[in-house]
């Protein structure tokens, strides 16, 4: 009875130490994960019905996010942080979503999870797109795509894909483009995604106008078209009409032209996207331009130049702006010429220094994030030494507290051995003296 109280004393002494209360703290987590997950959930819906007046990291997110830093749910962080990237992205904020990106690339690289990897630096790098940053943004893609090949992630291979062959078209490197849009493809055919194909081969129709080559260029497009058709996708399916439009333009053949382009103008006010209805007015505006249609030219360009306005769109103000000098100019109406080419080379100066405060505010967020990185990383040294130090610390408590119980195990059982040989020699000699 003696040996197994003392063997129960010894396990429980052990279990306390080792820490036995580990299931409510594994609820509190699940707990916290849960409430963590409704936030998200409940910001998305809010988003998503009024994206005007909601701010990209809104009151939920924000409570979501101090629920994560105090209780290390860094994975549900890391999402957060690359959610509200996505929203500043759409709004324009390109430095604001190169911060939090960038904070989301840098949990995922703590985290060593490449799936993460692979999809937050693609995010990363469409916003390096966004703002010309054409090196910035290959380095990224070529990152998301190291990443999914290790993973075998196929959906961010095919978008890693994509998007480096996004980067050299914008770069004017159109035969390296299309190889990857092509290597993109096969990986769409494999998963039967309409999307993906669409896109891929509306991309490779661009590189194709690009080097001048019209025949392939409505080929690829007509493909993508297909595509958009089968899937419904009214935004696609605009954008298709729009570059087929487009190569129509390029050949002198405007009655085309002018059908395809008022094929998207229809589908472009149905959807109610501002900036690709700007575009759509501007190409109609040089279209009936060309035919020497004054009043329509007039009518489609001062449109495009209004909704320009309306959204910002300083590239889409600045052409309509130069159209229209174009146009007044060609009917002696030298007045409002001269003030469309002001108005023109305004919006020429306001891009041309926007364009280099955001590469400066880029270069900046870079260079602070780096620095941050380097911070965190010299943090988690630290606290990976400290960590070390405790655990080693423990065990060495662990070690000299059971040393010590098995030091008082083996006296009292030397005591209890002594008292048991005393037993017997006391009995013996009773035993002799009832014999005497």
């Amino acid at each position: 009875m003696k040996k197994a109280s003392l063997l129960i004393l010894l396990h429980t002494l052990f279990s306390s130490l080792i820490g036995q209360n580990s299931e409510p703290i594994q609820s509190s987590f699940l707990n916290d994960s849960t409430m963590v997950s409704s936030l998200i959930s409940q910001s998305i819906s809010n988003f998503a019905n009024n994206k005007k007046l909601i701010p990209s990291l809104d009151l939920q997110l924000e409570e979501a996010l101090q629920i994560c830093q105090k209780t290390g749910l860094i994975r549900q962080e890391a999402f957060i942080y690359n959610l509200v990237g996505k929203r500043e992205r759409q709004r324009s904020n390109f430095s604001s979503a190169i911060k939090f990106c960038s904070k989301a690339v840098q949990i995922a690289e703590q985290l060593q999870d490449e799936q993460l990897l692979a999809e937050y630096n693609n995010q990363l790098g469409v916003v390096f797109r966004r703002v010309d940053e054409n090196i910035l943004a290959i380095n990224a893609h070529m990152k998301a795509l190291k990443h999914a090949e290790q993973c075998n992630d196929t959906f961010n291979i095919s978008v890693s894909l994509n998007s480096i062959g996004n980067v050299n078209l914008s770069m004017h490197q159109n035969n390296t483009a299309i190889e990857y849009f092509r290597r993109s493809i096969s990986l769409s055919e494999k998963k039967s995604n309409s999307l993906g194909l669409a896109m891929n081969y509306n991309n490779i129709g661009e590189a194709f106008f690009n080097m001048k080559m019209n025949d392939s260029a409505v080929f690829y497009f007509q493909r993508s078209l297909d595509y958009n058709e089968r899937i419904n996708s009214q935004v696609g399916q605009a954008i298709n009409f729009t570059s087929i439009g487009n190569v129509f333009l390029e050949q002198d053949e405007y009655d085309k032209a002018l059908d395809y382009l008022n094929k998207a103008l229809v589908l472009h006010t149905q959807i109610g996207d501002l900036i690709l209805l700007s575009v759509t007015h501007t190409n109609l505006g040089k279209a009936f331009l060309k035919t020497k249609n004054t009043n329509n030219a007039i009518f489609h360009l001062e449109k495009a130049l209004k909704i320009a306005q309306t959204t910002g769109s300083k590239y889409q103000a600045t052409e309509s702006a130069a159209l229209l000098t174009e146009l007044y100019e060609a009917n002696d109406n030298y007045t409002k010429a001269f003030s469309m080419l002001k108005l023109s080379s305004l919006y020429k100066d306001s891009l041309i220094n926007e364009k280099n405060l955001q590469h400066m505010a880029t270069m900046e967020m870079i260079y602070h994030t780096e620095k941050k990185d380097q911070t965190i990383q010299a943090l988690n040294t630290q606290a990976r030494e400290t960590q070390e130090k405790f655990s080693k610390q423990r065990y060495l408590l662990i070690f000299s507290v059971a040393v010590t119980i098995l030091f008082i195990v083996i006296i009292l059982l030397v005591f209890y051995q002594f008292r048991l040989k005393t037993h017997l020699r006391a009995n013996r000699n009773k035993q002799q003296l009832l014999r005497l």
